[in-house]
């Protein structure tokens, strides 16, 4: 005989939505732990070294080199950059998703620059933001540092993939009131990771 009780019905339908809860929590938590892992896993921890060449050759900044280190330990991401041969003018740095950095192929109208959209052909997206617009020294001065510490589970939690640096191509940008144009480029090299002997 079918049990006809309502209470049942009221108690398997709990029941029900309790388990379909515990599997979703269970997806939520598998995902965050496996991001986490990423943090802490020989994937992500080690030191990246980045070279930067000037990209334009005519124009503001035409002199722009500078050299990076990136290093990852732990749930910290510390970038620092020594730029020379800057001028006044606002500069913004990036880590873009492409794996190379742009030359005189890319310059589609042949005006002798490498303008924004055109840069794009070979770096691609923007992938890693860095802090506000930053105002450098003139280019006679010996050298800028720019550094900054990202916390990488909060990165990792923007981005919709893994987090990868080696072969990524860093950016520096120069900035005015209408526009901003790459001035400087380099490809992210790995140096150490955690896996290499002590």
């Amino acid at each position: 005989m079918k049990n006809k009780n309502p209470l049942f019905f009221i108690l398997l339908g709990i029941f029900v939505a309790v388990v379909s809860c515990n599997r979703e929590d269970k997806r939520a938590t598998t995902s965050f732990a496996t991001k986490q892992e990423q943090v802490a896993g020989p994937s992500l921890q080690g030191t990246y070294s980045v070279v930067l060449k000037s990209i334009n050759q005519e124009g503001t900044d035409n002199n722009a080199t500078g050299i990076g280190n990136i290093n990852i330990d732990g749930d910290n991401m510390l970038i620092k950059i020594n730029m020379t041969g800057l001028t006044t003018v606002a500069h913004k740095q990036g880590i873009y998703v492409g794996n190379s950095c742009p030359d005189d192929a890319e310059d589609e109208n042949g005006d002798g620059l490498i303008d924004e959209s055109e840069g794009k052909m070979a770096y691609g997206d923007l992938y890693i933001p860095m802090g506000a617009d930053r105002t450098f020294p003139p280019s006679s001065s010996e050298a800028f540092i720019f550094s900054e510490k990202i916390f990488v589970p909060s990165l990792l939690a923007q981005l919709e993939d893994e987090l990868i640096l080696e072969g990524k191509v860093f950016i520096v940008h120069a900035v005015d009131s209408k526009q901003k144009w790459p001035i400087a480029c380099g490809v992210i090299n790995r140096l150490t990771s955690e896996d290499d002997p002590k």
